[in-house]
């Protein structure tokens, strides 16, 4: 029997999902500790003064760059890079950024999956069990956004297949439950 779905069930629905996956993401914030940049590079001299760049590439793992100042006739060009130090530490940062950002993902798609199951369970009003599923597919997604940058196309691609297989797997118990 399907119930009727008024203003009122649709609002619970999306305050519901809403507050749901913003408790999600509150508990993780509140109880894991983001890498701060700080304690990795605290009194590390970023720039220094060199006669010439030995590239000009960027390097987004260790903050690496260098750049000249235009060359002022009859004065020696100044040229400022990302000292070694720097690349160094900023590189230890961003690998546990990345360490956290992984394990955040993993937390973020199993929460949401749980809650995606639990939604899909029949109990209590519809606008109940479709409020934590939706709280859960906003889970899902803040965890695949959350981790999209590291992740690589074979990655993603899975990531996303995962999440499309579970919510056609649960939609298809639903609708046959319904039948």
């Amino acid at each position: 029997m399907t119930e009727k779905r008024t203003f009122k069930h649709w609002a619970l629905l999306v305050t519901i999902a809403v507050l749901l996956a913003s408790f999600v993401a509150l508990g993780i914030e509140a109880f894991s500790e983001e890498p701060n940049h700080q304690d990795y590079c605290s009194g590390v001299t970023r720039e220094i003064q060199v006669e010439a760049c030995p590239t000009t590439e960027y390097d987004q793992k260790t903050d690496y760059m260098c750049w000249c100042n235009p060359k002022i006739e009859g004065q020696k060009e100044i040229c400022t890079m990302t000292s070694p130090e720097w690349q160094q530490c900023y590189s230890q940062y961003q690998e546990a950024v990345d360490k956290y950002n992984f394990t955040i993902f993993i937390v973020l798609m199993a929460v949401g999956v749980i809650c995606l199951i639990a939604g899909a369970m029949k109990f209590g009003p519809e606008s109940i069990g479709g409020g934590i599923m939706f709280g859960g597919i906003i889970t899902l997604i803040h965890g695949i956004i959350r981790y999209w940058s590291e992740m690589n196309d074979i990655m993603r691609f899975i990531a996303v297949g995962i999440a499309l297989g579970i919510v056609i797997w649960i939609g298809y118990k639903i609708i046959e439950r319904e039948r």
